[in-house]
């Protein structure tokens, strides 16, 4: 857990948001006057839908 201060925070967002992409950083925490306000996070992936295949054979191409 890295904590940063507000201005770091907005000099370094994208290497801050890069490290938790990367996975170096799980979370950053930043804090305005040394009180911690937010934490940033990574979204967790989502696995790609299946397609609901309603209409399969349904439909004749022109073609």
């Amino acid at each position: 857990m890295l904590v940063v201060n507000m201005f770091e925070a907005k000099t370094t967002l994208s290497k801050l948001v890069e490290a938790i992409e990367s996975g170096k950083e799980s979370e950053v925490i930043i804090a305005r006057h040394g009180t911690p306000v937010a934490r940033l996070v990574p979204i967790p992936s989502q696995p790609v839908a299946k397609r609901i295949e309603i209409a399969r054979g349904e439909f004749i191409g022109a073609g």
